[in-house]
């Protein structure tokens, strides 16, 4: 199965590189990954990430910094959807979260990213995509 359209593709490299290249000024995590992922598969996704974007902004020291936690969140979300596998139902909780993430952020690239990032997880092509995989980015 190969990905549908490059918008997200596009909307992937945009996640890859904003979590990178923010990852290396970013403060230390607002929140704990394992907690997170706990609280996502137990309970209600959405509200899970809600809660935590919520906390990231609060304690952020400027909405740029807020938006790079969250797009570290927004890696793990996906990281998290590539292993859900076949399973529907997380996919579809995991798209619904990575959606609903979008309202806090402060960037409109990153907004519309995590909106197209939500839809490649919703139809199940999340696998297709390589996080680690190494690529050029801009040091700007």
């Amino acid at each position: 199965m190969k990905p549908s359209g490059s918008r997200g593709v596009l909307a992937v490299s945009l996640l890859i590189t904003v979590a990178l290249v923010g990852a290396g000024r970013a403060q230390p995590l607002a929140f704990d990954p394992a907690e997170a992922e706990a609280a996502c598969r137990i309970g209600d996704c959405r509200m899970a990430v809600a809660t935590l974007a919520e906390r990231i902004r609060r304690q952020a020291p400027s909405p740029e910094e807020a938006n790079s936690q969250l797009a570290l969140l927004a890696a793990m979300l996906f990281e998290w959807a590539k292993a859900a596998g076949a399973d529907a139902a997380r996919l579809q909780a995991l798209a619904a979260a990575m959606a609903g993430l979008a309202a806090y952020s402060t960037d409109p690239r990153q907004i519309r990213a995590f909106r197209e990032i939500a839809a490649v997880i919703s139809r199940g092509d999340a696998a297709l995509y390589d996080l680690s995989a190494p690529f050029a980015a801009s040091p700007a």
